[in-house]
């Protein structure tokens, strides 16, 4: 659509370039003297293209840029936007003196595009003395204006100036879309300066063709003319390259170098390659690259103790084969940590590869490593409770280092101090049977009927015989040998009082052990030995 001249886009620069002589400038002289003697038979004084020194261009009856014949030099170039048709400009071409010079009839103008990819025109009148200006694409590239002797089309040039210079912008680049195998696989917003993913690659391998697409603002990808090209830079190539299949050219193969981690980053370049200027860069965007362990993947890991494996982590099921107890105060022997492929062997690894020990409650567990980032770990109870532990395999400077391996957390449970020291039952105010960890013997057997008995309390007490006050999160397990004779059961899970259900005539034993965590879940701090309950019959 033809734009009025009031909303064309006009932005004048200006050439301070040294005076030069081109060809075309000894050819417009060549020419113009032949003509000037095939126009003898016809002379026409008051229409010389000899008089003819420059050029000016004229919009809205300003000049916006003169061409200088003798130094062959236009003193402004014209910018315009893509997709953009300028106003009317109108050609004069003047003297030495800057006065227009009359041209006959047979005299018109011709003008051609250095590259019509990037700019072209349009004349309202063919060889008319006037013309529009179109920007194609974003780039940059030259109109030719020619002073044409003879009839359109198949004339000769009498005067012929050098290229003026168009800029074109193309719209303005907000962002990066890197696009691989048709998706799109990380972008990249200006605005916010931010990769929306990072790439992972292994050591030694190679990306397949990865598009590198500059988009505006509502992430249409943008084209350019063949005046901007592609710039790319690894911070550290040691790490990961990149391939380009044409200089400059829009896509990229990235190649993971050595394992490790760096950033690429991309730039729109302007220019000639190799020496034009950034339109617009990135933040660095990050690869990952990940190194190959002696022996295969990393499929799990293996906790061995004193040469017994004592756990072992399964990447498919992502579960431990144990849990780990352990006292508080305590400090458990050497524990190492093997990382194993799928057959269970372990791997080997290079020395930018170390071990980060993670406890999800340092108040409860805690680990110590006799060298920082070795392979190897003491565990410690802190408090009693139960935590994790969390393994990885880290790559690169220990402590700034990138995890390639992680596992679940490896469950620990701390015991708390083994304070009690007995049992005591409790019916009434009376004392049925009592337990004596030291001696491991019960004072008493019970006696208990057919059917359901009486309340009676489980009291845990300390060295003197005093009952031990517990948290809420202990509670009562109870366990009959044989609930065909006696089932003892709790009116609320895990409460420290029972009733005792006689089923038949016999005898049985029953374990009492005081647990610490969740109801169903927790651990062993304290255990009897059975008591003997015999069941009278009917």
């Amino acid at each position: 659509m033809v734009r009025s001249e009031e909303t064309t886009k006009m932005r004048t620069t200006y050439d301070f370039r040294a005076p030069r002589f081109g060809l075309s400038l000894v050819l417009g002289s060549l020419l113009l003297s032949a003509c000037g003697d095939s126009t003898t038979t016809e002379p026409e004084p008051d229409y010389h293209a000899d008089d003819v020194e420059g050029v000016q261009l004229v919009s809205s009856a300003r000049t916006i840029a003169t061409y200088d014949g003798p130094s062959g030099t236009w003193n402004n170039s014209f910018e315009i936007d893509a997709g953009e048709l300028s106003g009317h400009i109108d050609v004069r071409f003047v003297d030495g003196s800057g006065n227009a010079v009359q041209l006959g009839d047979d005299f018109y103008l011709e003008i051609v595009s250095e590259d019509p990819s990037i700019v072209s025109y349009f004349q309202d009148d063919p060889g008319g003395f006037a013309f529009h200006v179109e920007g194609v694409a974003a780039g940059e590239a030259g109109l030719v204006l020619r002073l044409m002797h003879g009839a359109i089309g198949t004339g000769h040039p009498d005067f012929i100036t050098e290229p003026f210079k168009v800029r074109v912008h193309g719209p303005e680049a907000e962002g990066v879309q890197l696009v691989l195998d048709g998706e799109t696989i990380a972008t990249y917003d200006g605005d916010t300066e931010e990769w929306s993913a990072s790439f992972e690659i292994d050591e030694g391998g190679t990306s397949g063709h990865i598009d590198v697409r500059f988009v505006d603002h509502d992430g249409d990808p943008i084209a350019f003319g063949d005046d901007y090209y592609l710039e790319v830079e690894s911070e550290d190539s040691s790490i990961a390259s990149f391939i380009q299949d044409d200089p400059g050219g829009f896509a990229i193969h990235i190649r993971g170098v050595a394992a490790g981690e760096t950033g690429l980053v991309f730039r729109l370049m302007h220019g000639a390659i190799g020496s034009g200027h950034a339109d617009f860069s990135t933040e660095p965007f990050e690869v990952d690259v990940h190194g190959h362990a002696a022996g295969g993947e990393v499929e799990g890991v293996r906790l061995v103790s004193d040469g017994v494996t004592i756990a072992t982590y399964d990447h498919d099921t992502e579960e431990w084969s144990d849990s780990f107890e352990i006292d508080e105060g305590e400090t458990s022997g050497h524990i190492d940590v093997h990382f194993v492929n799928h057959d269970g062997d372990a791997l080997e690894f290079g020395d930018d590869y170390y071990l980060e020990v993670e406890s999800e409650d340092s108040s409860i567990a805690s680990f110590i490593q006799d060298d920082p980032g070795g392979f190897a770990i003491h565990i410690r109870g802190v408090a009693a409770g139960e935590t994790g532990l969390v393994f990885r395999l880290m790559h690169g400077a220990v402590g700034s280092g990138h995890a390639d391996f992680t596992t679940e957390p490896f469950e620990v449970h701390v015991r708390g101090p083994s304070v009690a020291a007995g049992v005591r039952l409790v019916r009434g105010r009376n004392t049925i049977a009592s337990y004596d960890a030291d001696t491991q013997a019960w004072g008493d057997t019970l006696q208990v009927g057919m059917g359901v008995g009486p309340h009676i309390d489980v009291h845990f007490v300390d060295h003197d015989g005093d009952v031990l006050e517990l948290g809420d999160d202990y509670y009562l397990e109870i366990e009959s040998q044989d609930t065909r004779i006696a089932d003892p059961f709790q009116d609320n899970p895990g409460a420290f009082a029972i009733h005792f259900r006689g089923r038949a005539a016999g005898e049985t034993g029953v374990v009492f052990r005081l647990m610490h965590g969740a109801v169903g879940s927790g651990h062993l701090e304290f255990s009897t030995e059975p008591l003997r309950v015999r069941v009278a019959g009917s």
